[in-house]
């Protein structure tokens, strides 16, 4: 793992711009606008430092592959923002199970991977009881590929 440093910070900001800019430039050619568009920065295999130094660079929409690193990074997150910054929006694109539900629900923003009507039943359970709703993709075998959930 990289580790955080100004030179990070300075790459991650001038990356972001950049992807931005050619968000922006892509939905201008598309007949849209960018604030119809979300693009999530993610932070699988990085650590919690350089994923805030994504985050202080204006992506505020992160990206994360397993439920562990998540809980990891939304703690040091919520070690680390201010009261006047926006927070950040998680998001997760791995899989999730049901015995990582609990931790995970209350810190996510959408789930990009549900896969199954067990998993969607054990969601809208804790949703009930946290009284909130998940937002969530589904994740469809069209191909009937057997390789594939």
């Amino acid at each position: 793992m990289q580790p955080a440093s100004d030179k990070t910070a300075a790459l991650l900001r001038d990356n972001w711009r950049r992807v931005s800019d050619e968000v922006a430039q892509a939905c201008q050619a598309a007949g849209r606008t960018p604030d119809q568009v979300q693009v999530a920065g993610v932070t699988k295999y990085v650590g919690p430092e350089l994923a805030w130094q994504l985050y202080q660079a204006d992506c505020d929409i992160l990206a994360e592959n397993r439920p562990q690193a998540l809980w990891e990074k939304a703690e040091y997150f919520a070690q680390q923002q201010q009261p006047e910054q926006a927070p950040v929006q998680w998001h997760l694109i791995g899989h999730l199970q049901r015995n990582k539900l609990k931790r995970t629900l209350p810190l996510l923003d959408l789930l990009h991977s549900l896969d199954s009507l067990r998993l969607t039943e054990a969601i809208n359970a804790e949703a009930v009881s946290l009284g909130r709703r998940c937002r969530a993709l589904l994740e469809v075998n069209v191909t009937q590929d057997t390789s594939k959930t």
